[in-house]
C-alpha cells in the first residue's frame, strides 16, 4: 500500500469536493432537471451505481456530520435527510446520529420494533422456515411499504405481511457491508 503525507488544507480541500460530488451526486438523482447535457453524470448509470455501492462501505471515511454541515451551509430544503433517504431508497429517518451511509441503511431495515431506543437488546426465539410457515396455513402478503425486516403476522387472516426482498447486483454487496457493520 502506498502512503503519502497531505497538510491539514488538502486534507480539507479532498474532504470539501468529496462533500460537494455525493451532495450534487444525491440532488441530480431526485431532480434530474439538475442534470445538464455536459454533466459529467448524465448517461453514466454504471458510475453512479458504483458511487451507491461504495457509499455503502463500512470503509468509506467521510462521515455523515461533514456532508450535513456542508449541505446544511449551501441548501434550506429539501433537507439533507429528506435527499439521503431517496437517493438509498429507504424511508425517510433523521440522519442525526449516523456516523456512516452504512449504519443509516442498516437502521432504515430495521424492525420498527428494534428502531426504539427502549427495544435494544431484545434477542428473539428461534428462526422458522418459510416452508414450515406455509404448512401451517399462513399466507404470505407482499408489503412494499414496510422495512425489510419489519414483519407483521395476522392471526385473524392467518397472513404475514413482508416486504419484498429485491435481488440485483447490489443486494449481495448490501449485506455483507450489513454485516461488517454488525
Amino acid at each position: 500500500m502506498q502512503s503519502f503525507e497531505l497538510c491539514s488544507e488538502e486534507l480539507t480541500e479532498i474532504v470539501l469536493v468529496d462533500s460537494v460530488f455525493i451532495i450534487e451526486l444525491f440532488r441530480r438523482w431526485i431532480d434530474q432537471t439538475l442534470i445538464e447535457e455536459n454533466d459529467p453524470l448524465n448517461g453514466r448509470q454504471q458510475l453512479i451505481d458504483e458511487v451507491y455501492r461504495d457509499l455503502q462501505l463500512y470503509e468509506n471515511p467521510l462521515p455523515i456530520f461533514i456532508l450535513k454541515t456542508v449541505y446544511n451551509f449551501a441548501f434550506d430544503a429539501p433537507s439533507f435527510s429528506s435527499i439521503t433517504c431517496k437517493f438509498f431508497n429507504v424511508r425517510a429517518v433523521e440522519v442525526r446520529d449516523f456516523k456512516r451511509f452504512v449504519d443509516l441503511l442498516r437502521t432504515c431495515h430495521l424492525p420498527s420494533l428494534l428502531r426504539s431506543s427502549s427495544n435494544k437488546g431484545t434477542v428473539f426465539g428461534t428462526t422458522i422456515t418459510e416452508t414450515y410457515l406455509h404448512n401451517a396455513g399462513v399466507k404470505f402478503v407482499p408489503c412494499p411499504e414496510k422495512s425489510l425486516l419489519d414483519i407483521e403476522f395476522d392471526p385473524d387472516r392467518q397472513s404475514l405481511k413482508i416486504a419484498p426482498l429485491k435481488l440485483d447486483d447490489s443486494t449481495e454487496h448490501f449485506f455483507w457491508n450489513l454485516l461488517v457493520f454488525e
